[in-house]
């Protein structure tokens, strides 16, 4: 990856369902995605107002979910770069987004279409 893209330390890393992308997720408050095989940066998404401690892939590629400390949950189109939604309701710092399918299993499992559900985990 290209030298220094972010500016703050990098907190979670996680590649695309199809495997051609991966996100990083950064103390500098932003989400970076890049393509793996040439190591260039793709896009940048900010909108957290502290640092983002988690990325996760929605399991068809179309969205992500970034969780940070300024206790929200942003869900981007990351194709278009934009936010779809800003979820809130912790009263601590986030520390994890995860996509949930129908069978209850994780977003570390096996990728399935038709994820509706998204987890986030804090201290509160």
């Amino acid at each position: 990856l290209e030298p220094k893209a972010h500016k703050g330390a990098v907190q979670s890393e996680v590649w695309s369902p199809d495997g051609t992308k991966l996100a990083s997720a950064s103390y500098d408050k932003s989400v970076r995605i890049w393509d793996p095989r040439t190591g260039k940066l793709i896009l940048t998404l900010e909108g957290h107002s502290s640092s983002v401690q988690s990325v996760a892939w929605s399991p068809d590629h179309t969205k992500l979910a970034s969780a940070s400390f300024d206790k929200t949950v942003v869900v981007w189109d990351w194709m278009l770069g934009e936010q779809i939604a800003t979820l809130k309701g912790h009263t601590g710092p986030l520390t994890e987004a995860a996509w949930m399918h129908k069978d209850g299993s994780d977003s570390e499992s096996r990728f399935r279409k038709g994820s509706r559900l998204l987890v986030s985990a804090s201290d509160d």
